[in-house]
């Protein structure tokens, strides 16, 4: 397995679990920056089509929207990402949409808060370490911010066994 393979893998991990103390008990040397909070307003059709394809469109009123598509498992799709400034026309979202939504509206969804912190993982002989990107999505409900979900995406993959070794620690 190389470093391409696993760029942009997305794996969905329990809420739970810590994943420096995984990591480190497994003897991994792990390196964690300090989190990064941002609001974001999620949009998705009624039915949320676009969450059920593994996609996000969201908007942040001073970063703009972002629309990400994950493969959800499939080895021949391609993450993907696409961002516009906070003015941009709305047909230009619905494009990126289009193929998921099946004609069916978009709207304001969920105001959530993304969590976000990265981990560097390595052993002691490592040369080419892995970069993680952990991010726990809170929705806000009753005016509470309460946990809804985490995932990994792996930024940057090392070609060695210990890459291979930590994500297989991570999909269990």
């Amino acid at each position: 397995m190389v470093a391409d393979d696993l760029g942009g893998e997305r794996i969905r991990i329990p809420l739970q679990l810590s994943l420096p103390r995984l990591l480190k008990g497994a003897g991994h040397t792990v390196r964690t920056s300090t989190s990064r909070r941002r609001g974001v307003l999620l949009f998705d059709t009624g039915d949320r089509r676009l969450a059920g394809c593994g996609g996000e469109l969201s908007q942040h009123p001073r970063d703009g929207w972002r629309w990400r598509r994950y493969p959800l498992g499939h080895p021949k799709l391609a993450w993907r990402e696409w961002t516009a400034p906070p003015q941009e026309p709305e047909q230009v979202l619905l494009d990126w949409t289009r193929a998921y939504r099946r004609g069916r509206p978009v709207a304001g969804r969920a105001p959530v808060a993304v969590h976000s912190r990265s981990h560097r993982v390595g052993d002691d002989g490592s040369d080419a370490p892995m970069t993680l990107l952990e991010e726990r999505v809170d929705e806000q409900v009753s005016g509470r911010w309460t946990p809804r979900l985490r995932h990994v995406s792996v930024v940057e993959a090392g070609r060695g066994a210990a890459a291979k070794a930590a994500l297989g620690l991570i999909r269990e």
